[in-house]
């Protein structure tokens, strides 16, 4: 189906008259069809095609030569990025442009004088458009012709050791924290906490959304079964639905560019191809760039083919240009492929990396079959989620990546945040934080609830009264600014004096009032904690 008959079946008449001026040839037709047939049988001679070989300039016969390498087909979209574009043009243009004279690209040259066909051939059930070499033509190709190997083909880097970095379950706690973050209302500043970095909140909150974790900026009840899950299952769980998940398009959260238009389409297929790809390089480090090179050369396609390459209306952010054509696949495909590598896989514990800010080379992770499916691989063994919440009088929580994510979720609701992973996660129980909880129905019953099922000791009757005096009182004591402490009596005052924290202590403002020193609330408010007192350092005080 790849003979000289076939690059020229279909042709214009104007296309065939052409073709017959390079060779120096005359069909005796003015029918197209009879022509194409006449010519082609003329063409066929070994050395007619033997002088047109000779006739070209290095860099066709090279493409040619690369194309019989290849098996004598390529992908078209392949074909023209390394070879050059050919240009749309009728009999009109044609006659005006002579592009078989002044080829404006080697593909030109050739595809004027019929050494190179273009045709739409079947592939894994999918009709695709090739350049291809006609048989009589690549007989007279000096070299075999090798059948393509459809695989990608990557040699894995010599190293004898690799520094690296490898995410693994940390995107749990990190949509633990995100999830948290949802009912609060410094959620960008508990994030912010966590991570710096606003796009990694945006694509996990982007990737939990499209998941249903969250629904209308809310956690889900899915969310809930999420974080009781063990961590391989939950990682599992979040892999396999990333995988056939319509609606989180990693076109879409690249930072790099815009989408523009009406245009759709389906992120499932791109996504699998590259994962099914990416499971034939285990066991070893490979280049990021020679990965993209490959894909380039063996896959280029797996993003746009055909007329995608035209409608997909996608801009640069930088440049402001619109990314189309073939031609465009350095700016578009191969910044697609770094930044799943690098960014999705990495995220999802899918690969490590040897540098996480710049990185040069990956390696799959040995859960990588288990969590795509893709191969036969056992769980990988996490450690269970067993650490307790550390509790002390002054209603200070301490959790570590290890206690449970359903813990950490719920409990984050009652306090402010001190310090928010990723090995310890700390929390300051409020005044402000408990009225932010009562708002959203919380009781401190609920508070003490988990602390009795999650704490590594029961409530300590010191806490428990705290919590009491809140329901029943709201916030008997508070500081202002300058530094001051404001008491329910003076009986309260008198034994302040009398605790720990005397020194702590500057003048006296009144019966009820005193000034803290700078630097010492932490100790005062552990005083008065041990008599039973939560102490608020707001500078304005909050009525319960």
């Amino acid at each position: 189906m790849t003979t000289l008959l076939h690059a020229l079946h279909d042709q214009d008449l104007d296309f065939l008259e052409g073709v017959e001026s390079f060779w120096g040839l005359k069909a005796p037709s003015r029918d197209p069809n009879a022509k194409a047939e006449a010519l082609s049988n003329l063409l066929a001679k070994p050395e007619r095609i033997q002088e047109q070989l000779a006739l070209l300039p290095p860099q066709a016969l090279t493409a040619l030569q690369q194309l019989k390498a290849l098996g004598g087909k390529t992908p078209w979209t392949a074909w023209i990025r390394d070879f050059g574009p050919l240009r749309p043009m009728g009999p009109g243009k044609r006659k005006r442009e002579k592009p078989g004279i002044f080829p404006f690209s080697s593909t030109e040259l050739l595809w004027y004088r019929a050494l190179i066909g273009r045709a739409f051939l079947k592939e894994e059930d999918e009709l695709k458009e090739f350049v291809f070499l006609p048989e009589e033509i690549a007989g007279q190709i000096p070299g075999p012709i090798q059948q393509q190997n459809l695989g990608l083909q990557l040699s894995p880097l010599q190293v004898q050791k690799m520094d690296f970095v490898f995410m693994g379950s940390k995107v749990l706690d990190d949509l633990c924290t995100l999830l948290s973050s949802l009912r609060r209302p410094d959620k960008a500043d508990a994030l912010a906490l966590a991570d710096p970095s606003a796009e990694h909140w945006c694509l996990l909150e982007t990737m939990a959304t499209a998941l249903g974790l969250i629904k209308g900026s809310l956690p889900t009840e899915i969310a809930r079964n999420f974080l009781e899950l063990p961590r391989a299952e939950a990682l599992r769980w979040l892999v396999q639905n990333w995988l056939v998940a319509i609606e989180f398009d990693e076109l879409k959260t690249y930072p790099g560019w815009r989408l523009e238009g009406t245009w759709r389409h389906d992120p499932r297929g791109p996504r699998q191809r590259l994962l099914k790809a990416l499971s034939d390089f285990s066991g070893a480090w490979f280049s990021v760039e020679g990965f993209v090179r490959e894909v380039r050369t063996g896959l280029p396609d797996f993003l746009r083919k055909g007329a995608d390459y035209d409608t997909w209306m996608i801009v640069s952010r930088e440049s402001k240009a619109l990314l189309l054509g073939p031609e465009s696949w350095d700016l578009l495909e191969a910044e697609f492929l770094r930044y799943f590598i690098t960014v999705i896989c990495f995220q999802l514990g899918l690969l490590a990396l040897d540098n996480e800010a710049a990185p040069q080379s990956f390696k799959l992770s040995a859960h990588f079959g288990y969590l795509t499916g893709f191969t036969e691989a056992e769980a990988p063994s996490f450690p269970d989620e067993m650490a307790p919440i550390l509790l002390n009088p002054a209603g200070k929580m301490e959790m570590q990546a290890l206690t449970p994510r359903l813990a950490r979720y719920q409990v984050s609701r009652f306090a402010e945040i001190l310090c928010n992973g990723p090995e310890r996660y700390s929390y300051q129980i409020t005044p402000q934080s408990l009225k932010v909880a009562s708002k959203q129905g919380l009781k401190t019953t609920h508070l003490v609830k988990l602390l009795r099922q999650y704490g590594q000791s029961q409530p300590s009757p010191a806490f428990l009264n705290i919590l009491k005096r809140w329901e029943e009182n709201g916030c008997e004591t508070w500081m202002d600014r300058p530094l001051v402490l404001h008491l329910p009596s003076s009986e309260v005052l008198q034994a302040l004096k009398a605790s720990s924290a005397s020194a702590a202590l500057g003048s006296a403002l009144g019966p009820t009032a005193i000034v803290v020193k700078p630097g010492s609330e932490w100790r005062v408010q552990a005083a008065l904690a041990r008599l039973g007192f939560l102490t608020d350092f707001d500078t304005k005080h909050d009525e319960h």
